[in-house]
């Protein structure tokens, strides 16, 4: 503070950095203990900005792999958010080891319907010896149709790989009846 007010003239403006809260992902499991043949893992978005595109990357524990069809291509799922026009791809990030970048748009600029709920699920399958790790989506970025983007916070979950019937790890007296009650629901059908 000074008695006398001092003129300052700036060449350039001054720039501040300001970041806009514009939404948040996550990942809506009911729960982390999964069968290591195949299982999904649903993202949700909630946007207040109109949302044309997401990129994110994609890092599966070792042991886990992005399920492919039978073009021996990864399979991501869209949610009705997400129009026919809109597409993905999935490619491996280079030098990094079970990591992809997910892309999700619309050469057309079709903007993702609503402002919230799932918008994609991952297709996994775990091989034989996965016990237990953490899948993380980073670095997500939206954007608009009119190009702007905006970066969201990080998603993961801790997934465990389950081998009994009840999904407990152990094999026990509920899992004998867990798999007698499957037999007698087929045997009604």
């Amino acid at each position: 503070t000074v008695e006398d007010p001092i003129d300052v003239e700036f060449e350039e403006q001054p720039s501040v950095k300001v970041e806009a809260y514009v939404g948040n992902a996550d990942i809506n499991m009911d729960s982390s203990n999964v069968r290591p043949q195949f299982f999904q893992v649903p993202v949700s978005l909630d946007n207040i900005v109109e949302v044309a595109g997401l990129q994110a990357k994609v890092t599966l524990p070792a042991g886990v792999f992005l399920a492919e069809d039978e073009n021996e291509e990864q399979v991501v799922l869209n949610s009705d958010r997400i129009s026919e026009n809109v597409k993905y791809s999935i490619p491996p990030v280079p030098n990094e080891e079970n990591s992809y970048t997910l892309l999700i748009s619309a050469l057309t600029g079709e903007l993702f319907s609503g402002n919230s709920g799932e918008l994609f699920a991952l297709n996994l399958t775990a091989n034989k010896d996965f016990k237990e790790g953490e899948i993380v989506i980073s670095d997500i970025v939206i954007s608009t149709k009119y190009g702007y983007s905006y970066s969201i916070d990080p998603v993961s979950v801790t997934v465990k790989a389950v081998s009994d019937p009840t999904g407990d790890g152990v094999w026990n007296i509920f899992d004998v009846t867990a798999v007698l009650t499957a037999i007698m629901n087929l045997s009604d059908v």
